[in-house]
């Protein structure tokens, strides 16, 4: 299972990778944004593998249930409605 720490520092590479994809699709459409793209992902990627996440989807898994246990709904099937909006507020 990984740490809060290692959550923490893959969102930290995902939010730098949406603000960069935005500043890169400010700009009008061109034919090398692409290719501009790529990189970019491959930073993010590296840096989710640098905290020991070996997929999107595998940090992503994480960061939800730490999202459960900051909420304090670890295990809770049964979401009121509040705890639903509680979790729609918190990092994504």
């Amino acid at each position: 299972m990984a740490t809060k720490t290692q959550i923490l520092k893959g969102r930290q590479a995902v939010d730098a990778y949406r603000e960069a994809h935005r500043l890169l699709h400010e700009k009008p459409y061109y034919k090398g944004i692409h290719d501009d793209h790529t990189p970019l992902l491959g930073k993010m990627l590296a840096g989710l593998k640098k905290q020991k996440f070996n997929s999107l989807q595998e940090f992503f898994d994480a960061s939800n249930e730490q999202n459960l246990v900051d909420a304090k709904l670890v295990g809770k099937i049964d979401l009121t409605e509040a705890e639903s909006l509680i979790l729609e507020g918190m990092w994504k």
